[in-house]
């Protein structure tokens, strides 16, 4: 057991769970082979009191999101937006919305052509919140602080509804920043949150979800934990194929917090995610042969992708010397190394004039797989194979096929 405290219900009963030793961090592609490169411990724990699963020591935020100026929403693909944003319009209509970390303002745009008649925004990184300024919205910089959110309050009132999507994983304090969501918002007002959703990764054993940023990872059971901590009641609940599994969820704010045990069997929660780290071995092991005997075969193995699930996966699994190079389609990345393995990062159509076999690891989430295939097949040809290593894919199907190839017909 740990000294340190939970930072979901403060117990000092963190258990460690699973240590992927020294990370680099993935935003941060390499100039050159030879660039200096800066790592930091990555090491979960997870909490034997309400079952939270946390990065044990995580990075200064200064340190981790200096010069962090991309990743804006509008650049990913969301086969979900249509859908959160009916429930928000079904279920709640709100006349009024704030969003907590609401980027260059895609979604509160799109919540105000839906007829919301009041919108705002706070957005730390300064790039993003001039794009949404842009767009005609009113946004705070800074993070969702008590001070800011009395702040927000006072100069513009309470509201319907607070939005925060692909936050509360970065949080380092959830249950306060869930409280000054609560105060932001009118008696009996709404929450919707979204979340990369832990469970369904935890059950393949894919560690390609954990990211230095995200220092929590909930479960469905352990977010309405939450949330009651805080003095909400979930009211509903969604899962959509985006960046893994992604659980959304409304809850009304009630009179007071709940601080309790988890709804669910706490046995059961800890012993799913006991059971992680083993499955990461277990899958790190055969796919590591699967790769190995490609290569043995004369099969030429690449890899897609050298987003924040794939520098985890590669770098966790220990996966750097299974790959000849990455292949990525953005031209900023190109010419670029991969953090860690310092593998070359190539256009595609660099593969264009090889002749034989070859197998692609796709690391990429899984609702942009079908266009990266099409992409590639008009590169590479029949001569492609393809192996995805990122749930909610059965990466364990994936595998069993990648076994059983002769590469005959490559």
């Amino acid at each position: 057991m740990s000294n340190a405290s939970c930072r979901l219900c403060a117990a000092q009963r963190l258990e460690p769970l699973l240590d992927l030793g020294s990370m680099p961090v993935a935003h941060r592609l390499l100039e050159s082979a030879d660039s200096a490169e800066e790592c930091f411990p990555f090491a979960l724990a997870v909490c034997a009191e309400c079952g939270l699963v946390q990065i044990e020591k995580p990075i200064d935020p200064e340190r981790l999101y200096s010069g962090y100026n991309y990743n804006f929403s509008s650049w990913k693909f969301e086969p979900h937006l249509e859908a959160e944003l009916q429930t928000i319009v079904e279920r709640i209509a709100p006349d009024s919305v704030l969003e907590i970390g609401c980027n260059d303002g895609r979604f509160l745009e799109a919540l105000r052509a839906r007829g919301v008649a009041r919108c705002a925004g706070i957005e730390p990184n300064p790039a993003p919140a001039a794009l949404a300024r842009e767009r005609g919205l009113d946004v705070y910089g800074g993070y969702a602080s008590p001070e800011l959110v009395a702040q927000i309050v006072a100069e513009r009132g309470t509201f319907d509804l607070v939005v925060a999507r692909q936050v509360l994983e970065h949080v380092h304090n959830p249950v306060g920043f869930l409280g000054a969501a609560r105060a932001a918002l009118v008696p009996g007002g709404y929450l919707f949150v979204d979340i990369p959703e832990f469970g369904p990764a935890r059950a393949l054993g894919d560690c390609s979800v954990l990211w230095e940023e995200h220092v929590s990872y909930f479960t469905d059971a352990t977010l309405r934990a939450a949330v009651r901590r805080a003095g909400f009641e979930p009211t509903w609940s969604a899962r959509y194929d985006f960046s893994g599994t992604t659980l959304a969820a409304l809850a009304k704010s009630g009179e007071r917090a709940i601080a309790g045990a988890l709804e669910d069997d706490l046995a059961v929660e800890l012993a799913a995610t006991r059971a992680f780290p083993r499955r990461v071995g277990e899958y790190r092991e055969r796919l590591r042969a699967v790769l190995a005997r490609a290569r043995s075969l004369g099969v030429r193995v690449v890899l897609y992708g050298v987003g924040v699930r794939a520098c985890t996966a590669v770098n966790g699994l220990d996966l750097g010397a299974s790959f000849d190079l990455v292949l990525d389609d953005q031209p900023e990345r190109q010419g670029k190394f991969m953090p860690g393995t310092r593998l070359p990062i190539v256009a595609p159509q660099t593969l264009a004039a090889s002749r034989g076999p070859v197998l692609c690891a796709l690391a990429v989430n899984n609702e942009n797989e079908a266009r990266v295939r099409a992409r590639l097949d008009g590169i590479l040809g029949a001569q492609v194979r393809y192996l995805s290593i990122c749930g909610p894919a059965n990466v364990w199907d994936e595998l069993d096929r990648a076994e059983r190839c002769t590469w005959a017909a490559a």
